[in-house]
């Protein structure tokens, strides 16, 4: 039941404010069939002036001791002529116990235009990161309205940042007699203590009727752990592949010691509800896409990035003050995988569209998700 007129038609049983503000949502135009449209193009250079670098330095460090912390707030942005608008708040950060929300533009932090790195770190260019936890005074408009709020500070490597905000992230809420759980996935890691916390969330939401996966914006690199949370043995087999389990070591030892088939039991076998958007990209967008193979999934959102693969630091650049730079790689997955297509965007089965540059209370692509999952489960 994923097409988009099948979910609209499972709606008439549903409580008429319900199909009010689903067709609301169609009529406003940010609700629409999907369709292929070209995408925002994410960035392939990352410098130490650009947040994402310090996002993808901390997953790729060889050592948890090596992950450059740095002064933030809790929030993804994209650099605007009058400010940056936020794209993304972290759960349990500063911004987001303020009330930051999508949409926001910062202007000012201490009465200086922001930047998202070089404002709260401004020895970054030359590598030099000291804590300063000092609250600040953000200035930001919303809906053409200045506001302020004061922000304390956290100083913190974006891989733990992320790994937190991904547990408080967890919900689990009623909606009549049905429960639908929901997770951000901000950070996907192979770390033996990530994916046992990422079996422990599944297994507390493991009663819920339907689960919302939010793939939006995450970062981190998957394990067949992941994958057999969802995937029975046969699925993992029919939709990633022989050639997973011959390549993949970790695959081959779960499979010698049959962690894989006990994982099976765990496996989550109700509807699924996967978020994504036009930032969605890396191992997410690739997670998405395995999963969107399956009947009883539906994709919603906005057409993820088309960018599967990852980044690496370009060891061929020097420079004077010993910058680094991470220089994007294509993955090999679209030689792999049919539903894969570098360049690509994975084309959700219902696209709702929640422009950065459009502030709306609440989020709309999330509201839906529940919606749909409440009219087929």
């Amino acid at each position: 039941m994923r097409p988009f007129l099948n979910a609209i038609r499972s709606l008439e049983s549903r409580p008429t404010e319900e199909i009010a503000y689903f067709l609301c949502l169609f009529f406003l135009g940010l609700l629409t069939p999907s369709s292929n449209i070209a995408q925002t193009s994410l960035t392939d250079t990352l410098s130490t002036e650009d947040l994402d670098y310090y996002l993808v330095q901390a997953f790729n460090a060889d050592r948890p001791t090596n992950r450059q912390s740095i002064n933030h707030l809790g929030i993804e942005g994209t650099i605007l002529a009058n400010g940056v608008a936020v794209t993304g708040v972290l759960e349990g950060y500063p911004a987001h116990d303020v009330g930051i929300r999508r949409g926001d533009i910062i202007l000012t932090v201490n009465g200086k235009p922001f930047h998202p790195v070089l404002t709260l770190n401004p020895g970054a260019s030359r590598q030099i990161f000291e804590p300063d936890l000092t609250p600040v005074s953000l200035r930001y408009l919303r809906n053409n309205i200045t506001r302020t709020s004061i922000l304390d500070v956290v100083y913190e490597n974006l891989y733990d940042s992320y790994r937190t905000a991904t547990f408080n992230s967890v919900l689990q809420f009623n909606s009549g007699n049905k429960v639908i759980g929901y997770v951000r996935l901000w950070a996907i890691s192979r770390s033996t203590n990530d994916l046992s916390t990422f079996r422990e969330i599944l297994s507390n939401l493991d009663q819920c009727d339907g689960i919302i996966l939010d793939l939006r914006s995450g970062y981190g690199f998957l394990d067949y752990a992941h994958f057999a949370s969802f995937l029975s043995y046969d699925e993992m087999k029919s939709t990633l592949g022989k050639d997973t389990f011959n390549e993949n070591p970790s695959v081959n030892t779960a499979l010698i010691s049959g962690e894989i088939e006990s994982s099976g039991s765990l496996t989550y076998r109700r509807p699924l509800g996967i978020l994504i958007d036009s930032q969605t990209s890396g191992s997410s967008a690739f997670f998405a896409s395995a999963l969107a193979q399956l009947n009883r999934t539906v994709v919603i959102g906005d057409t993820s990035a088309g960018k599967f693969g990852t980044f690496h630091e370009n060891k061929k650049i020097t420079r004077p003050n010993g910058e680094r730079i991470f220089l994007y790689h294509p993955g090999p997955y679209g030689k792999q995988y049919e539903f894969v297509n570098e360049g690509r965007g994975l084309i959700p089965d219902q696209k709702v569209l929640f422009p950065f540059n459009k502030n709306i209370a609440g989020d709309i692509q999330f509201d839906t998700a529940v919606l749909t999952l409440l009219s087929i489960i």
